[in-house]
């Protein structure tokens, strides 16, 4: 796939050798490979760069670089954000998975496997594959109509729920309830600083959200519905 790498620490090997010889990297594409072979220098510069050649790529190939780009800077939060954005575009890229769960492994994060699963639920790839599974359904609904075997109220009937779903996930794509968080911060009781606990949330967490208050917003934690949990909206990175 042209542009697709997935750059990745290599013990004491350089990162430029490492980008070299690494044969599942798919490409020598130059300008990526400068990149992370000297991330410690231009970073606004760079990220330019890559905004600027974003029309040129697939945007799961897109995502997946700048994650691999912010990996190597060491701002692991932003790398996790764009690995998922990338996956919200192709599910089934095995190269990105591998670069995700890498980086979960190094930053420690507890399980997310309810907010991951809903995440890839409400994903532009997912509503892809149940937006096509719908249709042939309802082409087969259509034939069995013609040959008078079922009644358009029985159609209607079957077809509802189904599309009410992929209304609902369209929905929640497009407002984008879920965020990354970028720097550890305070947990609050109350959409105010006024309201701060004790508790903290760590970097790199997965977030879904519901209401924006002021500069909060609402933690929607499923394990606990009864929790009233806010955090700051500056320190979030939406997906």
């Amino acid at each position: 796939m042209n542009g697709y790498w997935s750059g990745k620490k290599c013990g004491e090997m350089s990162r430029r050798a490492y980008l070299r010889d690494n044969k599942s990297m798919q490409v020598d594409d130059k300008f990526w490979v400068n990149l992370v072979s000297n991330p410690d220098s231009g970073h606004e510069e760079k990220l330019s760069g890559l905004l600027s050649i974003n029309s040129a790529l697939k945007d799961e190939v897109f995502f997946n670089n700048v994650g691999v780009y912010y990996e190597q800077i060491g701002e692991h939060a932003r790398a996790k954000a764009f690995y998922l954005k990338s996956l919200s575009e192709n599910v089934l890229n095995m190269q990105t998975w591998k670069n995700l769960l890498s980086l979960q492994h190094q930053m420690g994060n507890e399980s997310e496997l309810l907010n991951l699963t809903l995440f890839f639920l409400q994903s532009t790839s997912f509503l892809q594959v149940y937006f096509l599974l719908l249709t042939i359904i309802l082409i087969k609904q259509y034939v069995r109509y013609k040959n008078e075997s079922l009644s358009i109220k029985k159609i209607i009937q079957k077809m509802f729920p189904l599309y009410f779903i992929l209304i609902i996930l369209t929905f929640v794509n497009d407002g984008r309830y879920f965020y990354v968080i970028n720097e550890k911060q305070s947990l609050h009781d109350g959409p105010s600083s006024i309201f701060q606990n004790d508790d903290e949330i760590k970097s790199g967490k997965m977030l879904l959200t519901s209401k924006k208050n002021n500069e909060f917003i609402k933690v929607i934690k499923l394990t606990s519905p009864g929790d009233n949990s806010w955090v700051r909206a500056n320190g979030l990175i939406k997906l």
